[in-house]
């Protein structure tokens, strides 16, 4: 939270320092406006990364956090796409498989967050899973016995994501 408002503040000024001329004296803007080039200054040029942060900060920001029902609702998602996964993979589906786990990233981008903020361990054990499922699933020789692995470990970490959120089941 407080990056996000340092960014904001920081934003603010060089936004200001722009508008205001970026910092060059106006003797300096008229010698390069005679000589037909546009005034440039190290305000200006540093203005752009920080605005381009300051929205990506600020849409992340404006995006709602979910609810403890909404969050046992990703849960209860992610549990069936582990069980379609499962089922597929152990059916040899590859394409179903990968189909199937690319429903997953919503929930589970929600549950990871939401998770990070309170059991950073626990939050990096399932994004771990995760991403291990989504690499098996992209590979050229996918291996599906890895996934089967993988996909059966989660649900057990999606339960005590329930219990460290406290939502209701």
């Amino acid at each position: 939270m407080k990056k996000l408002l340092i960014l904001v503040a920081a934003a603010g000024f060089a936004a200001g320092a722009v508008a205001c001329g970026g910092g060059t004296s106006s003797s300096d803007k008229t010698a390069t406006a005679a000589a037909g080039a546009k005034p440039t200054s190290a305000a200006t040029v540093k203005a752009a990364p920080t605005t381009s942060a300051t929205t990506a900060a600020t849409k992340a920001a404006e995006a709602p956090t979910p609810s403890k029902v909404e969050l046992a609702q990703d849960v209860t998602t992610l549990k069936g796409i582990m069980q379609q996964i499962i089922a597929k993979a152990q059916s040899g589906d590859v394409q179903g498989t990968r189909t199937t786990e690319a429903t997953m990233d919503k929930a589970m981008e929600a549950i990871v967050k939401a998770t990070r903020a309170v059991d950073p361990a626990l939050a990096d054990a399932i994004e771990k899973l995760e991403l291990e499922i989504e690499k098996q699933a992209d590979a050229s020789t996918t291996d599906l016995a890895v996934i089967i692995k993988d996909a059966q470990a989660v649900p057990a970490l999606l339960d005590q994501v329930v219990t460290t959120l406290k939502l209701p089941s």
